[in-house]
């Protein structure tokens, strides 16, 4: 399985077409994913876009209720991705806005 981590401030417009390339990607390669996004304290409508995706895809979210910069979001990815990856596991860590 290919486990993505997504660190996000603000991303809820750039989000769906990540996800979407995220989704071509995995069905041309015809691999599993497992996405886990940090929202890092966003105060737009960056929860609202993530949690309307986790009942179609494989979704996690992390949640800080303010933002804390973009090391401890990753370094809170790293440690999810570490606890529930498997030996055979990928883990690639992104950034949200489809950059």
């Amino acid at each position: 399985m290919i486990i993505i981590l997504l660190p996000a401030f603000n991303e809820e417009k750039s989000f769906p077409s990540l996800i979407d390339k995220i989704k071509l990607a995995s069905e041309e390669f015809k691999e599993k994913y497992h996405i886990i996004v940090c929202n890092d304290g966003s105060t737009d409508k960056t929860q609202e876009v993530l949690e309307s995706y986790t009942q179609s895809i494989s979704l996690e979210i992390i949640k800080h209720q303010i933002n804390r910069g973009l090391g401890e979001s990753v370094r809170d990815l790293f440690e999810r991705a570490a606890f529930i990856s498997s030996d055979d596991d990928i883990i690639i860590r992104l950034d949200c806005d489809d950059t």
